[in-house]
């Protein structure tokens, strides 16, 4: 007895029901036409699925986009409403805050002393889930500055542990810090230079092996600041 599913002898055709209930005759060759059918249901399903994963990450992108700009535009508010001292700063372009121009003033009884900084900071659309990028555009002369006027401090540094870097997390970026907590902690820096892990090297062997002339090439930059600020 032929079982429920069985194929037709040979030559014979198969019979399967109608949309009313009704058996119609199907050529065996049609088992083939229905795997194919089926793999380019499979094949648009895929498809589908990808576009729709796509379109989450979109989402999820324009979610932290939007968070980033509620949380720069309240931080800029409050910079400007309250201050710091040797700090200042503003939007390169209208509207745009994910770019800022600040000036750090030199802090006081360093070499520093009277120079005004200017810098960028570029943060990222998922800010403050990753840090921003700072660069001075005065010239600068300071261990932990790249030549190129990148600022190189632990608290600008991704987050999470590195396992090249003697650096704890703790250190590093955390979403709990602020454009006031970098501004704070860079101005730090220029008081009291790190050069255990220094980004210009020069500058750092200035600094360590020959303090007078490192001061006299930290004077230059500053009064270069002061010319560039007329």
């Amino acid at each position: 007895m032929q079982g429920h599913g069985s194929l037709a002898p040979p030559g014979h055709t198969n019979a399967s029901r109608g949309a009313r209930g009704t058996r119609t005759s199907r050529p065996s060759g049609a088992r083939s036409v229905s795997v194919q059918s089926g793999k380019r249901d499979s094949v648009y399903t895929d498809m589908v699925y990808r576009q729709a994963l796509v379109h989450m990450g979109d989402r999820t992108s324009a979610s932290k986009h939007r968070r980033a700009m509620r949380m720069l535009n309240r931080q800029y508010q409050e910079l400007q409403s309250n201050a710091l001292d040797g700090i200042s700063g503003g939007l390169i372009e209208p509207d745009n805050f994910f770019r800022w121009c600040v000036i750090l003033q030199g802090p006081a009884d360093t070499p520093y002393e009277g120079g005004l900084f200017k810098a960028e900071l570029t943060f990222p659309q998922d800010f403050p889930d990753n840090p921003p990028k700072m660069r001075f555009i005065s010239k600068m002369c300071h261990p932990n500055v790249y030549t190129d006027g990148t600022v190189c401090i632990s608290i600008l540094h991704d987050a999470g542990d590195d396992p090249y870097s003697t650096e704890t997390a703790d250190l590093r970026w955390r979403p709990i810090h602020t454009v006031r907590s970098i501004l704070v902690s860079v101005l730090s820096l220029l008081a009291e230079p790190n050069i255990d892990s220094p980004a210009d090297i020069d500058a750092a062997k200035l600094f360590r092996d020959d303090k007078r002339k490192w001061r006299r090439e930290v004077r230059k930059t500053v009064r270069l600041s002061l010319e560039a600020a007329l």
